[in-house]
């Protein structure tokens, strides 16, 4: 392979290089590079390349230039550099930004092995970025190569329909069929797609932009051959044989297929796999032993397509999956923690409230509900479940109360307390005054958060109220607690009253409460849920602590947020102030329904709000950029109601 300088294109000279090879991290683990081997000169060039793309470019042009250098130097290698770990990570991440018909060059040498290059380590992730990356240019349609990329496509999932059966069971192959019937139908399912540990990899940049696909423009023949190729899946004869593998490639395959029917919809093919699969009965219990759990518990790979089964069937299939596999054994189920997995899965995808209705009989009829109820995350998935569905609320507030020990007058006001740390009455009050070295559970925050989204929520509202203030503190300054207070503050059962009274208890507890990392945030949503007066009272009682909280990190928005220095001086300017800024707020959240829901408040849940842990949701903000749209006229930021109205205008 010929090196030429790079920037030799446009006449520059080539500076000397400002690093030294021998240093490079690569030389230095000489095992990280794996693969088939290539030459030094090579090897160093892709380091230098590596080098470059993690320094910002000063002209889009001259990334463009980089770009196609890079694989201009690859001709003719295509398929050894695909195969090497260093040279198929920076391809791969070349392959959205190179030209079509660059990229068509390069395709068109990878289609001489293209069945080997399915099964390696290291080409197959560059197949997948080549199949996403033509597909999303071919939807663009803005492409002069348009017909040729159709084509490629479709040429790959020809080759890739000839050897179904060994594809789906290789560890690699498999990874390469999902993408392409990702890119066929238009639907992704990256969660499905690539493994964690390559989604993972330390040197895919962060940053960019995930691959998203449109299915309605997706052409007529990609959907044609989609349908072919599930076609293909169902008729398969060794179907049975390749659900039962320990693998779980062919599992993986079947789990996809089935996400991308249900998203599609493609209703009738669905109905026909899901049937397809109920009559393999996923290895069903022998007829002499029916207290037996069907095997279906007992082989992973047959769990996980029988849980996206239920996810994706309609209302009738589902009856009969439930009925097969479920009830009558949701006991054993729960002993186990794998299998309970699979009946949390079968109650999220619940389609009726009728289908919802035995599973609580059998779970009420159970000899100790409190097992479950404490160790498992079921209780989360049926208080969401009955918020959808909007069924059996009552019901299940009724079974919280029970389980927990809480059902008689004198002992219902520590309901909500108990739910949170997933513990019974008297549990509760053995820890009640050392809570602030117990850690909420995150399940139980996301139980409580879901219960107060019931129709009728008022008891569990009357057990937060009331708590005496340190316990209060101690709920909201936690990481999983805090955000039953974003939940609390923003339900339509919240009255002023409810507010004040909230308020009033917290009291002696706002300054450290604006102190904390959790609480902070929590004094955010009660100040921008609250009205004039509820302001005011936080205000009043924050003022006289502000050298306390300037010298405090988090404490010093408060004083900036609240705006106290006005207050103390000009209480009449400050209450225009406050007046002036919410009815910004207002009129930003009317111009903005679809982020905010018509301007009403969003609910919260454990992890949607950027900057505090709880859930695995979206990642922390940086405090020096400005807040989302859909945010930023309801939570404060850190820099003032004034600096978000700023970045807003």
């Amino acid at each position: 392979m010929t090196m030429t300088p790079i920037g030799a294109a446009r006449g520059r000279r080539r500076k000397p290089a400002a690093w030294d090879t021998t240093k490079s991290e690569y030389f230095l683990k000489w095992d990280a590079i794996k693969g088939e081997q290539i030459q030094k000169e090579s090897l160093e060039f892709f380091i230098h390349v590596k080098d470059k793309l993690g320094k910002p470019f000063d002209d889009p042009e001259d990334k463009a230039l980089f770009i196609r250098n890079v694989f201009t130097q690859t001709k003719g290698e295509e398929v050894p550099l695909s195969k090497n770990s260093l040279a198929s990570q920076i391809i791969e991440q070349l392959i959205p930004d190179v030209g079509d018909e660059v990229l068509l060059d390069f395709s068109a040498a990878m289609d001489q092995q293209f069945t080997d290059l399915c099964e390696d380590p290291f080409a197959s992730h560059v197949l997948q970025a080549l199949l996403l990356s033509m597909t999303c240019r071919i939807q663009a349609g803005q492409s002069p190569v348009q017909l040729a990329l159709q084509n490629w496509v479709l040429g790959c999932s020809e080759r890739l329909l000839a050897r179904l059966g060994s594809l789906c069971r290789h560890q690699y192959g498999s990874h390469v069929v999902r993408t392409c019937l990702e890119c066929l139908s238009g639907c992704r399912a990256p969660q499905l797609t690539r493994s964690r540990r390559s989604q993972q990899q330390r040197w895919k940049d962060q940053e960019a932009a995930a691959v998203t696909l449109d299915k309605a423009r997706s052409p007529p023949e990609f959907k044609d051959r989609f349908i072919e190729m599930v076609k293909a899946l169902k008729n398969a004869a060794d179907l049975p044989e390749g659900l039962s593998s320990p693998d779980q490639n062919f599992s993986a395959v079947i789990q996809v297929v089935l996400h991308i029917l249900h998203t599609l919809p493609m209703t009738v093919l669905s109905r026909k796999f899901v049937k397809r699969l109920i009559k393999l009965r996923f290895g069903s219990s022998a007829p002499h032993d029916a207290d037996a759990l069907p095997s279906v518990f007992e082989n992973e790979s047959q769990l996980r397509v029988l849980e996206a089964a239920l996810a994706s069937c309609e209302e009738a299939e589902f009856g009969k999956l439930q009925r097969k596999y479920f009830l009558g054994r949701l006991s054993a189920l729960l002993g186990d923690n794998v299998t309970a997995i699979a009946v949390q899965r079968m109650v999220e995808a619940c389609p009726s409230g009728d289908l919802l209705e035995p599973v609580l009989d059998e779970l009420e009829a159970g000899e100790s509900p409190a097992s479950w109820w404490t160790s498992s995350r079921l209780p989360t998935a049926l208080a969401q479940a009955c918020v959808r569905l909007h069924s059996h609320q009552s019901r299940l507030m009724k079974l919280a109360a029970r389980v927990c020990d809480c059902e008689s007058a004198d002992r219902s006001s520590l309901l909500a307390p108990c739910l949170l740390y997933r513990c019974t009455w008297t549990e509760f009050a053995r820890i009640q005054h050392q809570l602030t070295s117990v850690e909420i559970s995150m399940d139980g925050s996301l139980l409580v958060q879901a219960l107060l989204k019931f129709s009728k929520p008022t008891k569990l509202i009357s057990s937060l109220l009331s708590l005496r203030a340190d316990q209060l503190s101690a709920i909201i300054q936690s990481p999983a607690g805090s955000h039953v207070i974003d939940v609390l503050m923003t339900s339509p059962h919240m009255g002023d009253k409810g507010k004040s009274r909230l308020l009033e208890s917290l009291k002696d507890q706002l300054v450290p409460l604006a102190c904390s990392k959790h609480g902070s945030r929590a004094l955010d949503a009660l100040w921008a849920s609250g009205s004039p007066a509820h302001r005011s009272f936080i205000a009043e009682t924050l003022a006289p602590h502000q050298e306390q909280l300037r010298q405090d990190f988090f404490g010093r928005f408060a004083v900036r947020n609240f705006a106290l220095p006005l207050f103390s001086k000009k209480r009449a300017d400050w209450t225009a102030y406050v007046k002036r800024e919410a009815n910004k707020r207002k009129m930003f959240a009317d111009l903005l329904p679809s982020s905010t829901g018509g301007g009403k408040p969003p609910t919260a849940e454990a992890g949607t709000r950027p900057g505090r842990p709880g859930g695995g949701g979206a990642p922390k903000r940086p405090r020096h950029q400005p807040p989302a749209a859909g945010d930023s006229l309801l939570v404060i930021d850190r820099r003032g109601v004034q600096g978000v109205l700023d970045d807003l205008e």
